[in-house]
């Protein structure tokens, strides 16, 4: 409900209660002015219409007491009556005087009409869809992200296995195999290689030295790296050795070895892969005569020795058993008494392996 009908519904009240005083008064009075005889019934009608008329125009109503035309002789109980009547009259009068006061304080109302709240009608509201642009993307900042340099070796050798084998071991196994892959010819499987002159290493220990050495390298270039032996006491032959690589798929075959010869003037570094009519891997030469050739060099760069040749031969049981990539590196005379000594420092194997590595990823980078 609306606040002008809550204050139409609190005035009809006080309209009514004002007619009736009113109307009451009227009444009164005309009964006093008839009780008097001071004023004739018919005189006294017309005024009540004209009080009911003032009030419905909301004008204050005015109630006068006649004055009397004749004086009053005697009492009687009439004129205890009238006075009375009169008492009261002033009464309402007064009431009524209050009223109209109250009406005109808060003014005539207005001719509008009152507002008539309309039936609601209106379709439910519906969300708006966002009509503000979405917040466009922060702009990219003039600095370009950070790009990691590529290494130095190519992506795709990351993913290149290389194989070592430190050759030799503690004890040797004079037990014979075959030569190459169904051959007749038997060699010893394996033996414990020769000893340094001036140091006693034996070559086993060397070779698994500077083996380890090139591991670490390699990996840390990125390489992938298998040993085919981690400590000494094994015993694996030469032909096992191979399968080992075939087995892993090897890119590149690596076996480390020392020399020896019965001249202890002889000294240099020195490759040997297999010759161009190798009867059980001549497929490979190219490859294992590229790859003993780099190897060769590199070493010799890096350490300074005398740079001998590759040796091409048939003769090796552990590279005529191999389906990948082979290259025996003998890496000084231990017969020597000079170059033994350097073999047995940490610093030649470190140039050592830096020069076999070096060599592998000149093979590699074709």
């Amino acid at each position: 409900m609306s606040d002008e009908k809550k204050d139409e519904k609190k005035k009809e009240p006080q309209g009514c209660l004002v007619m009736t005083i009113a109307l009451l008064s009227a009444i009164l009075a005309v009964l006093m002015l008839v009780c008097m005889e001071k004023v004739a019934l018919k005189d006294a009608i017309p005024d009540i219409p004209a009080w009911i008329e003032a009030m419905k125009n909301d004008d204050p109503v005015v109630v006068t007491k006649p004055e009397a035309t004749k004086p009053s002789q005697n009492k009687n109980d009439a004129d205890q009556l009238v006075d009375e009547i009169a008492e009261l009259i002033d009464k309402l009068q007064s009431v009524l005087n209050d009223q109209n006061k109250k009406v005109e304080s808060a003014g005539k109302p207005t001719a509008q009409k009152p507002a008539v709240t309309e039936p609601t009608t209106k379709k439910p509201q519906t969300t708006q869809p966002v009509t503000t642009k979405p917040t466009q993307p922060t702009q990219p900042t003039t600095q370009k992200p950070t790009v990691t340099e590529p290494t130095t070796e190519d992506p795709e050798e990351r993913d290149v296995l290389v194989v070592i084998d430190a050759g030799h071991q503690a004890k040797g196994d004079r037990g014979k195999e075959p030569i190459g892959p169904g051959a007749e010819i038997l060699k010893t499987k394996v033996s414990s290689g020769t000893q340094g002159v001036a140091t006693g290493v034996p070559e086993y220990e060397l070779n698994l030295q500077v083996a380890m050495k090139l591991k670490s390298l390699l990996e840390s270039r990125g390489y992938a790296v298998k040993m085919v032996r981690n400590s000494n006491d094994v015993n694996i032959s030469n032909a096992q050795r191979a399968e080992f690589a075939n087995e892993q798929k090897a890119d590149v075959f690596v076996r480390i070895h020392a020399n020896g010869d019965e001249n202890s003037s002889t000294h240099g570094i020195l490759t040997i892969c297999q010759t161009a009519n190798n009867p059980y891997n001549s497929s490979l030469y190219p490859q294992c005569k590229l790859l003993s050739q780099h190897i060769l060099d590199e070493t010799v760069k890096t350490t300074g020795a005398k740079k001998m040749f590759v040796w091409e031969t048939d003769t090796m049981t552990g590279i005529n058993w191999c389906k990948v990539p082979v290259t025996t590196i003998e890496m000084g005379y231990m017969s020597n008494p000079e170059e033994d000594k350097l073999l047995s420092t940490e610093e030649y194997q470190q140039k050592l392996a830096e020069g076999i590595a070096n060599g592998i990823e000149k093979y590699l980078a074709g």
